[in-house]
């Protein structure tokens, strides 16, 4: 299952501030916050990708990452929309990278049964900072022309039993289980406030 990080500012706090400031103030500086804090939060989940180094970024890079595996939500804020209305959210996905992205690397296991002639290798991969083999059903073949295939595993313990790409864990599992959710939200929290107040005294200020 994906998980997510939204942007959204509560509407009991925001009326608050119409105590001091017109509603088209505050719609304003809403509006600016969200999307200030979303340019962040995007920049912000790339950053905590690469710290926990969470695949490699050489065969996987941060582009294809963006693309692939994280979804933006709700579109630009703007000051003519209801307060209520205005959110931004990023999902990020539960669909599953190749093995090969997570430091991948071989260890000689003989030649191939199914694809004559080609050399077979066992898999090391780091995942979630943890290195590990995996087990003797996974092979990363290389024929004789020197052509990669896929890291691929065996359904069941048959030789000659059916071949499928092996994939590691998800995103969304891997930041979650290492509780990168809960600091990406508590960082956008911590930023959203931040930008609403400061925004709120921007617009007071142009206003004069």
């Amino acid at each position: 299952m994906s998980v997510r990080i939204d942007l959204k500012v509560d509407l009991e706090e925001a009326t608050k501030h119409l105590e001091f400031v017109t509603a088209k103030v505050l719609r304003q500086a809403v509006a600016r916050s969200i999307n200030r804090t979303f340019t962040g939060l995007q920049s912000q989940v790339t950053q905590v990708i690469r710290r926990e180094r969470l695949v490699d970024t050489r065969e996987l890079p941060v582009s294809k990452i963006k693309e692939r595996y994280l979804r933006s939500h709700g579109g630009r804020a703007n000051a003519s929309q209801s307060i209520d209305e205005m959110f931004a959210a990023i999902s990020i996905s539960d669909k599953h990278p190749s093995v090969r992205v997570f430091f991948a690397k071989r260890r000689s296991a003989g030649r191939s049964t199914t694809y004559p002639g080609a050399k077979l290798f066992s898999v090391r991969v780091r995942i979630m900072g943890r290195d590990m083999t995996l087990n003797d059903r996974t092979f990363w073949p290389v024929s004789r022309s020197g052509r990669e295939w896929p890291i691929l595993k065996r359904v069941s313990a048959n030789p000659r039993a059916k071949l499928e790409k092996r994939f590691g864990p998800s995103f969304a599992y891997m930041m979650d289980k290492l509780g990168l959710v809960t600091e990406l939200q508590d960082w956008a929290n911590e930023r959203l406030a931040t930008e609403m107040s400061q925004n709120l005294d921007f617009y007071l200020k142009r206003g004069k």
